[in-house]
């Protein structure tokens, strides 16, 4: 709904907006902080999971070193083979 010129109060130093213009440039504001406030939050749960994904990968090639060194000790212990977990039962090649 637009206004005339004369319609809207006038000051010395310009034209006052009328409510619903003001309430719009409110309302697209906080749209806009909305938005900037979600695209931080976005930013930061990335930076957590690029955080995670490097912990994930440490303990990964920590798991590997640490297999590694669990069958040179077996394979110390008995020899070259193969171990069946469920009963427990090495065979040797």
């Amino acid at each position: 709904m637009k206004q005339k010129k004369e319609d809207m109060k006038q000051s010395q130093e310009g034209v006052t907006l009328t409510h619903e213009d003001l309430k719009s440039l409110e309302i697209l504001k906080d749209n806009k902080d909305n938005f900037f406030t979600e695209l931080g939050h976005i930013k930061y749960n990335e930076m957590l999971l690029e955080q995670r994904n490097d912990s994930a990968f440490d303990f990964h090639t920590k798991l590997k070193e640490l297999e590694i060194s669990t069958m040179k000790t077996l394979e110390d212990k008995y020899g070259k083979g193969s171990i069946n977990l469920d009963t427990g039962e090495f065979t040797p090649e």
